[in-house]
């Protein structure tokens, strides 16, 4: 490995281990100074500002569309930070959580690593008859302590705060991080939506030689153990609308990604383009005297033929779908998982689906991990030659095919 790119800015600094990776948001209105980027992001927009946490903000809230390009390092490791921040990464309220206290001492006797520490953590929320669920009880006087030794029920946030409080009375600094967590690749235009249901909260703890490492306690619940919000209402006696047949709900889900892409495309090509960028646009085509309501008209005719061709092929990708050898391979995968009870989520990529099927099935670990590897790099990868990409595929295929969970 190459020795890794420093990155400075500020007091801020990290060794980047990899290229950046470039690419471009369009980031809806929400009334707020937030930006969004990969992390760790390697440059930041025009009009923005990095913070000591590496958050982007803009300089004005977002009360419209915004794009900008991107670009971020997804390997980093952070040699050093502020010492004011590992001081508030390890405080705890006086009286809070003793039980959770005891634990964490418990923890730290049976090793002096940090890292063991954070792994005996995750062990416990693997062994122990932790749910999650997204209609959590209430809690009350101590919430830590009533999560972790009572309810063992919760969503994202239960754990995330649960296992900082566990690793600072442990002496490992920790700290809750939130952002959104994997999205949905439409097809259509070729982009990820990146939908307020993908919000997730984990953690970080600091690693001596490692910086900041990501830790994701919510992962540790086994598969069996997720209360989908229709279990519980059904358990209620609630009526519960689905679309049960499969076609309708392919079909709606298709129609769905069609209105998006056709949304996409409107603020791409349209709403980023100012009336003057218009004009400029048509005098480059010969059109220099086309007035406001000829833009509106022609604007609202391009928009019809963007949805119409966006519709047909809803209705043709799928026959498309099925020739392709690499997406048949991977769903025939999928279909050996689900009969497994894992049921892939819609807005579950290759890579989340693949660690929750490695926790649930870690005898078939090894398997799982090279055929999402093979099933990536065949979709994603474009500098593969014809002769690895034909070797690449006859290995998904055979793995595939050998695939025993």
């Amino acid at each position: 490995m190459a020795d890794p790119a420093p990155w400075q800015q500020g007091t801020l600094h990290y060794d980047a281990l990899d290229a950046p990776v470039r690419y471009t948001v369009t980031l809806e209105p929400h009334h707020r100074d937030w930006l969004f980027a990969l992390e760790l992001p390697a440059e930041r927009p025009a009009g923005a500002v990095i913070n000591g946490e590496w958050q982007l903000f803009a300089q004005r809230p977002v009360d419209q569309v915004r794009r900008y390009a991107m670009s971020s390092h997804l390997r980093y490791r952070q040699s050093h930070d502020d010492p004011r921040r590992f001081a508030a990464a390890l405080a705890l309220p006086t009286e809070a959580a003793p039980r959770t206290r005891r634990l964490a001492s418990e923890l730290r006797a049976q090793t002096r690593s940090d890292a063991a520490v954070v792994r005996k953590a995750i062990a416990h929320f693997q062994n122990e008859p932790f749910y999650y669920t997204r209609e959590p009880p209430l809690l009350f006087d101590d919430p830590v302590d009533e999560f972790l030794f009572d309810t063992q029920r919760g969503f994202c946030e239960h754990y995330a705060s649960g296992f900082v409080v566990m690793m600072r009375a442990a002496g490992v600094p920790a700290r809750v991080v939130t952002g959104y967590q994997g999205g949905e690749l439409n097809p259509l235009g070729d982009y990820l939506i990146v939908r307020q249901s993908d919000a997730h909260a984990w953690a970080e703890v600091w690693l001596d030689g490692q910086g900041w490492v990501r830790v994701d306690p919510t992962a540790a619940v086994p598969p069996e153990r997720i209360l989908a919000p229709q279990q519980l209402a059904r358990a209620r006696g609630v009526p519960v609308l689905t679309l049960e047949a499969g076609w309708l709900r392919r079909a709606w889900h298709r129609s769905r990604l069609a209105f998006d892409s056709a949304n996409h495309f409107w603020k791409q090509w349209v709403v980023g383009y100012s009336e003057q960028r218009q004009k400029n646009l048509f005098e480059r085509l010969g059109l220099p005297d086309v007035s406001l309501e000829d833009l509106a008209r022609v604007t609202a005719a391009a928009l019809a033929v963007v949805v119409l061709v966006l519709s047909l092929t809803v209705l043709v990708r799928p026959h498309l779908a099925k020739r392709d050898p690499v997406l048949r391979a991977w769903a025939r995968f999928v279909h050996k998982l689900t009969k497994k009870g894992l049921q892939p989520d819609n807005a579950e990529g290759p890579l989340d689906l693949a660690q929750r099927a490695r926790v649930a099935l870690p005898n078939a670990a090894g398997a799982i991990a090279r055929i999402t590897s093979l099933y990536i790099g065949l979709r994603y990868r474009r500098e593969l030659t014809a002769d690895q990409r034909q070797r690449d595929l006859d290995e998904l295929c055979h793995a595939v095919r050998t695939f025993r969970p």
